[in-house]
């Protein structure tokens, strides 16, 4: 990662545009040391699940963040009257990682102060047991750094960013949400009957339950907080999952001065099968079959909450049918590519839209 630097003058803390002779005749060019700067940059993404229960730290690194070194004029020349600084930038990487060479003199070491431009990112707390999501909240270096480092110097600096803000949301309201995830199947040699495929049984389709929540304020801010349950069908293709809700959300959804937009996401796990048993016809009308490969690619479903929903005996059913894709080429399945088997001739058939 190569550094950057700009020349800074000023003679107060409002960067009046006037500037000494002293000052717009430093140059770094006569600077023939260097020192190098480098550290990592994380912060504190408050609580996540771990090993069954929730801790309260959750430390992450800070990418694609910018880190700035400054080092003062008086610094650089040994004058403590000297006005001015100097600013070296670096953006870190996947790692929260940077890494800033700056010009030093060969004998005298320098002061340089170590900051993080603030950034917004989630932040999650625990509010009996549900994990929260609040996204765009302010992370800040709150200490900052500053070290001395002289020619041919290695600092290595790690900063840590915290967040200040204060959560303002109760979860005392819930909904459930239920529902039966449908395959498209073979029975008794009949195609597309609509009920749970029988191949799947003990294959449980992973869902992401997503409560989304807009809070908004008088001044038109809005705040988003976020629930999300990952939770499995049963081996039936069943599911149910309480969602926790804001304590005042009924009297503040859907009417002219709302305080809250809110929406249910419903989203599973894409789900490779290996054994589904397809059926084909011969054209003397009887019938063969063969193991395919399929996957049923992740579907959505929302559900945006109005106030109506409250009085709907709390319970929401998204029932999900899914369309599967063919994870093998259409021309080694029967009935589509393949139509002949041992001197047979089969009939062409696509039920499934493969």
């Amino acid at each position: 990662m190569k550094s950057r630097f700009i020349l800074i003058a000023a003679l107060s803390l409002f960067f009046a545009a006037s500037c000494s002779v002293e000052q717009s005749e430093l140059t770094l060019d006569n600077m023939n040391g260097t020192a190098l700067l480098t550290g990592k940059v994380t912060y504190d993404a408050g609580s996540v699940l771990e090993d069954g229960g929730i801790s309260p730290a959750n430390i992450l690194p800070a990418s694609n963040q910018t880190v700035v070194v400054k080092v003062s004029n008086a610094s650089y020349l040994g004058d403590p009257d000297m006005g001015g600084y100097q600013i070296f930038t670096d953006t870190t990487d996947a790692e929260g990682m940077y890494s800033i060479e700056i010009p030093v003199t060969e004998t005298m070491p320098v002061e340089a102060e170590i900051s993080v431009v603030p950034f917004k990112a989630v932040w999650s707390y625990d509010i009996n047991g549900e994990i929260i999501n609040i996204n765009d909240v302010l992370y800040e270096d709150l200490y900052g750094a500053t070290v001395s480092v002289g020619n041919k110097g290695i600092v290595e600096e790690d900063i840590v960013m915290f967040t200040s803000y204060v959560p303002e949301m109760e979860l005392t309201e819930s909904h459930t949400v239920s529902g039966t995830v449908y395959l498209p199947s073979w029975t008794n040699g009949q195609f597309l009957q609509w009920e749970p495929d029988k191949t799947v049984t003990n294959k449980e389709f992973e869902f992401q339950v997503e409560l989304i929540v807009d809070k908004i304020s008088e001044s038109g801010h809005i705040r988003q907080y976020s629930i999300e349950y990952n939770i499995k069908t049963d081996n039936q293709g069943e599911y149910e999952q309480t969602v926790k809700l804001p304590a005042d959300i009924w009297e503040n959804l859907g009417n002219e001065n709302g305080e809250y937009n809110a929406r249910i996401i419903i989203r599973n796990k894409p789900l490779a099968v290996n054994d589904f048993l397809n059926r084909f016809q011969y054209v003397d009308n009887s019938w063969d079959s063969q193991t395919v490969s399929l996957l049923y690619p992740q579907i959505e479903r929302v559900l945006v909450l109005d106030v109506n929903d409250a009085v709907l005996e709390n319970v929401i059913d998204f029932n999900f049918l899914y369309e599967s894709q063919l994870l093998m080429r259409p021309t080694d399945v029967y009935g589509i590519g393949l139509l002949e088997k041992n001197g047979k001739a089969i009939k062409s058939s696509n039920p499934f839209n493969w």
